[in-house]
């Protein structure tokens, strides 16, 4: 919890909804260069359900909901076995091991085996297609890296009302005249809700730090218990045509208690 987060962050490149592509300066080199990394949403089994609806309007999801509980459970029995395990046409789940031993006896001994996924080629396929829709410059934008519950230092996707929190990520120094700080409630699919009117902003008389990589906020009461949450920062930036653009930056969802 709390992890160093401040890096000099350029500019992202916007693919589709569901994907950000980090542009960092890379302070290594003289040459200019810049490095990249890759932020993506999580598509959870409610949003995969909700795609399968979306392609087969008579499909029962509750049946395929169930068959996927099913293949799930086969496939963490035979993972248990030693097998790894084919997961449709996406790729192989493979167990594997990064550690070292000293001696061939040793072997016997060896614990604290992991998981790798192994994709298809189908799967890279589909991915190399993803275009880029706008380039924003980012002099100015906020990128939420983390947040945690400060009551009960924890880091674990929940968050206590009316108790501080903490959110770790790169220019995050709120500019109380500019910015804009809301916990929007998500759907079923983990999508923001679209009526802003249920969007509760935070007063900025509850914002007690307020650094460049770490802001700790007081959690309004007005969440409901068991609802999830995105935090999202609304803040004013310069797009590559030189206009005036309001970029939301945002959590990943968490729920309250």
């Amino acid at each position: 919890m709390g992890k160093n987060h401040e890096k000099e962050l350029t500019g992202v490149a916007q693919v589709n909804s569901g994907l950000n592509v980090m542009v960092y300066k890379n302070n290594l080199t003289k040459d200019g260069t810049n490095f990249i990394r890759v932020q993506s949403k999580l598509a959870n089994v409610k949003m995969v359900l909700a795609q399968v609806e979306e392609d087969n309007p008579n499909a029962n999801l509750a049946e395929i909901k169930k068959s996927l509980e099913i293949y799930n459970n086969a496939a963490i029995k035979l993972l248990k076995k030693g097998y790894s395990v084919k997961v449709l046409d996406l790729g192989v789940l493979k167990i594997t091991h990064h550690g070292s031993i000293k001696s061939k006896e040793e072997a016997a001994n060896i614990t604290d085996f992991t998981a790798e996924f192994d994709v298809d080629k189908s799967v890279l396929d589909a991915v190399k297609g993803l275009e880029v829709d706008a380039v924003l410059e980012f002099d100015n934008s906020a990128h939420l890296t983390e947040i945690a519950d400060l009551r009960r230092k924890v880091s674990d996707g929940k968050i206590t009302k009316g108790a501080p929190m903490a959110v770790y990520g790169i220019k995050l120094k709120v500019d109380e005249n500019a910015d804009e700080i809301y916990f929007v409630p998500q759907d079923e699919n983990e999508e923001n809700l679209t009526d802003k009117e249920q969007w509760i902003k935070l007063s900025m008389g509850d914002l007690f730090r307020n650094k460049p990589t770490e802001l700790n906020i007081i959690v309004p009461q007005a969440l409901t218990a068991g609802e999830k949450y995105r935090l999202m920062m609304r803040r004013a930036c310069i797009d590559s045509n030189g206009k005036k653009v309001v970029i939301s930056s945002e959590s990943d969802v968490f729920e309250a208690i």
